[in-house]
């Protein structure tokens, strides 16, 4: 079941024109990375949130890379966040929109 709450990096998605909230998202191998919760667009480090270092996932399998995939993961827990290192990053906290 994914979780109701999402924590967030910070508001509005520059690529998907500030629809989205950038939040913390836990892929499958536990890997916490940023995931748009409109757009999708991920970031696999929170510390660097650039059009450039930006990606997609791809079907079938949904991974970001070996072994991460987003497809079965969830919004991370707050502890997830804090036991990654990201605490620093935490701006908020919101229901996802999806």
């Amino acid at each position: 079941m994914k979780r109701k709450t999402a924590f967030f990096i910070q508001a509005g998605c520059f690529l998907c024109e500030d629809y989205g909230l950038r939040g913390f998202y836990t892929c499958t191998n536990g890997k916490v990375v940023i995931m748009c919760d409109e757009c999708r667009i991920i970031w696999r480090n929170p510390y660097d949130i650039t059009p450039e270092s930006a990606t997609c996932a791809s079907a079938p399998d949904w991974e970001i890379e070996p072994g991460c995939s987003i497809g079965g993961g969830q919004w991370s827990s707050k502890d997830e966040v804090v036991a990654a290192g990201y605490a620093d990053l935490i701006a908020g906290s919101a229901t996802p929109l999806s």
